[in-house]
């Protein structure tokens, strides 16, 4: 008698990802976010913090153009200022002026009222001696603008 033939399927193979593949993936993504998130947050900042510095000598230039066919440097209305810097992330103002200086300041708001440099000012002071006569400060520790 004939010996039945048996007919072997072939192995099928399984197609997709095992569990244990997502989850190492989604720690390396994690990985990866927790690294580049503050990276991009902390650049988004500088940009903001040198929009803001552009502002203010923007804003110098007005002052020296306004001193030129006036006795005293003015205020942010006189000079055409704008009230915040182009993004609107900061307050602008002139906050002191007088025939021989002026004080401007850059308050920051809204996302960047977290900006380790606080309020940037510039201040002209033409009474000093020949030394410096540009002031640039910020209530921060770091360094704001560079």
């Amino acid at each position: 008698m004939l010996a039945p033939i048996h007919t072997a399927r072939p192995a099928r193979r399984v197609a997709g990802f095992t569990l244990i593949e997502l989850m190492i993936v989604l720690a390396v993504v994690a990985i990866i976010a927790v690294i580049a998130i503050p990276a991009f947050t902390d650049q988004m900042r500088k940009s903001r913090r040198s929009e803001a510095v552009s502002s203010l000598q923007q804003m110098a230039l007005l002052q020296e153009r306004f001193r030129a066919s006036n006795p005293a440097f003015g205020t942010a209305v006189q000079i055409g200022a704008p009230g915040s810097s182009e993004s609107g992330y900061y307050n602008l103002a002139v906050t002191a002026n007088s025939a021989t200086g002026y004080t401007m300041t850059a308050a920051p708001t809204g996302a960047q009222a977290g900006d380790s440099c606080g309020t940037l000012t510039y201040r002209f002071d033409g009474t000093q001696p020949s030394g410096q006569q540009i002031i640039k400060t910020h209530s921060g520790g770091s360094r704001c603008w560079d």
